[in-house]
């Protein structure tokens, strides 16, 4: 018997993690679904000398999960599911810090241990790896709700930029969501500060009163309805679903590429200067900190013909380079593999490199879409209310940011004083030089040349330490254009390609 219930529990898993492709589309979706119905599934035994992982979920829940310790990402990944019960899985990933201070994905397909140097204990975040490109594709409500988890943490820590009048529009929706409809005797601005949906230099009161009004306009709408619409404006932010990674080009000029479903966004100082679209990117491969992208384009003198395109970047590391890499193939395969049946188990892309073991493991975005032939399921869960700040610390924060701008703003005025004080002194030596000067001019010829080389060096010298003062205080106030253009020699030698 405890054979067989060890089995059994391995199965389940098996099932759930849904990694394996042996079976049938309809045939595993249909597994899933028969796991994914039990409302309690049943606790795993305690494993003898296991390995602790802890797993920050996005509503803010720690959770603690205990597995084996040779386990692989997998192993753990289907206890995550478990516990959350959820069907569209294939979206979400589990995040972690390296020693390089790089965000790396928990690779389902290799030890926890090889991939996590230090530790235990072990911490990851679970969070949204694949961003859909159409929030249609997402037909569980459970899965819109962490979506909307994600992009409501991307937006107030600054990664995701809102502009003005969407940030409203989503800020109400998530209001409404929240505390529901607007009433005057129970809510005012003081609850949308609260909440911080956006950071603090966004917080203005002119905000919160523009979303007051919006708020009441969203009047009857369900958290649910409230979610969906907040997936459908927040689709068109610029920059959505965007994996940046910073690069350095052959021109030694920083350049930032961003991985979407689209392809691979090219940008210079924020500045969005291209687009290489995954059909036209034919490979992508790294050599140590040299990172490779080929596109091939038409050829303008005759369409039937097109051309390689070599593009040459640089990474901090070879770390950087090859995660680059790795999150290239899988956007690659899990966004262009248009057929639900098509992909095999550790499918490889074109950007597979001859000697790396990495393979894409899991469903594609078709694949996970399939899942909307199944029959609805009642899902029942709870969503939890966001952090709230209490007024009387936010006004403190404000109250210290103010202070921190009065502080520098006397220490600009004390600068400027004493970048006068110093000209005036100046001006004043100089006439004092000249008084001098004339004064002694019935001198000998000899004595009035001594005098004049004494008063001209005095003035020289001076001279020499005003600029020199003003241009420290200068450099004080702007930068330092000898230590930027020391730094961008620096870095040139640095990135400079062979």
């Amino acid at each position: 018997m405890r054979l067989f219930s060890r089995r059994q529990a391995k199965t389940q898993a098996k099932i759930l993690n849904d990694d394996n492709n042996n079976y049938p589309s309809n045939v595993k979706f249909a597994f899933n679904t028969k796991a994914h119905l039990v409302e309690k599934p049943q606790p795993y035994p305690p494993i003898k000398n296991g390995l602790v992982c802890t797993v920050v979920f996005l509503d803010g829940e720690n959770v603690n999960f205990e597995v084996d310790r040779k386990a692989l990402g997998r192993d753990l990944y289907d206890k995550v599911i478990i516990h959350t019960k959820l069907i569209e899985s294939d979206y979400f990933g589990l995040q972690f810090t390296d020693t390089h201070n790089v965000e790396q994905w928990l690779d389902a397909t290799k030890s926890i241990k090889k991939q996590r140097k230090t530790g235990p204990p072990y911490t990851f975040r679970f969070r949204v790896k694949f961003y859909t490109s159409d929030p249609r594709n997402l037909h569980e409500e459970l899965t819109r709700y962490l979506f909307v988890l994600q992009l409501k943490d991307d937006i107030r820590t600054g990664k995701l930029d809102c502009p003005s009048g969407s940030d409203v529009e989503l800020t109400a929706l998530s209001m409404q969501a929240e505390l529901g409809d607007y009433t005057s005797d129970e809510h005012s601005t003081n609850n949308v500060f609260e909440y911080r949906f956006l950071p603090d230099y966004k917080h203005t009161e002119q905000f919160e009163q523009d979303v007051i009004q919006k708020w009441t306009t969203y009047k009857g709408l369900t958290p649910a309805d409230c979610e969906v619409q907040f997936l459908n404006k927040a689709r068109w932010l610029e920059m959505y679903g965007v994996d940046l990674h910073t690069v350095t080009g052959k021109d030694c000029l920083e350049y930032k590429l961003g991985l979407t479903p689209t392809g691979i966004l090219v940008f210079e100082n924020e500045v969005k200067i291209g687009l290489f679209i995954w059909s036209k990117v034919t490979r992508i491969d790294f050599n140590r900190n040299k990172l490779t992208i080929i596109v091939i384009e038409d050829d303008d003198n005759d369409p039937r013909l097109q051309r390689d395109f070599v593009f040459l970047f640089r990474c901090n590391d070879e770390k950087e380079c090859k995660h680059f890499w790795k999150c290239a193939l899988e956007y690659h395969v899990f966004f262009r593999t248009t057929s639900a049946t098509k992909l095999k188990k550790n499918a490889k892309s074109s950007f597979t490199r001859t000697g790396s073991r990495f393979r894409f493991s899991g469903r594609t975005e078709c694949q996970t879409a399939a899942l909307a032939t199944l029959p609805n399921r009642n899902t029942n869960f709870e969503r939890k209310a966001s952090h709230r700040f209490s007024r009387r610390a936010s006004y403190a924060i404000r109250k210290k940011l103010q202070e921190q701008e009065t502080l520098r703003e006397q220490e600009d005025e004390r600068l400027k004083k004493l970048k006068c004080e110093q000209e005036a002194k100046f001006d004043e030596n100089k006439k004092i030089a000249e008084f001098k000067s004339v004064t002694n001019s019935f001198l000998s010829n000899h004595d009035l040349t001594l005098t004049s080389k004494r008063s001209s060096s005095l003035s020289s010298s001076q001279k020499n330490l005003s600029l020199s003062a003003t241009q420290r205080l200068d450099n004080l106030i702007q930068g330092s254009s000898n230590d930027l253009l020391f730094e961008g020699k620096h870095e040139k030698i640095f990135y400079s390609f062979n």
